[in-house]
């Protein structure tokens, strides 16, 4: 149960962030707070539960591990922001600025929820 807790939090936590991103870079409809939402109901969740796992049983290698699942998350938030720009519906102008924002600034806060979460 406090997995699933954990996982609603920090889901919560970068929804707040990048939504919050999306809107202050141009994003005004509904279907492109969706998608900012999928990709990231898609995404968020492998992170903190490996980001966990790591924690749990290898107590060394945390930053490391999540520095690498961050950078895996940009490309994969790329390849997936990009899949849904050629369908001819802009995220928010430049998809990858929206995910380099939104990777500054969320980085810092979900590093110190994880490791406080435990």
């Amino acid at each position: 149960m406090w997995i699933l807790h954990i996982l609603i939090f920090n889901l919560t936590i970068v929804f707040v962030v990048e939504l919050t991103l999306a809107v202050i870079l141009g994003a005004r409809n509904f279907k492109k707070f969706i998608t900012v939402a999928l990709i990231n109901i898609i995404t968020n969740p492998l992170v903190v539960i490996t980001m966990l796992t790591v924690t749990m049983f290898y107590n060394r290698f945390e930053t490391f591990v999540l520095v690498v699942l961050e950078l895996a998350v940009f490309f994969t938030e790329g390849f997936l922001f990009s899949k849904y720009k050629s369908t001819g519906c802009k995220v928010s102008g430049n998809f990858i600025l929206f995910i380099s924002c939104s990777k500054i600034t969320s980085f810092p806060i979900v590093f110190i929820v994880c490791f406080l979460s435990l």
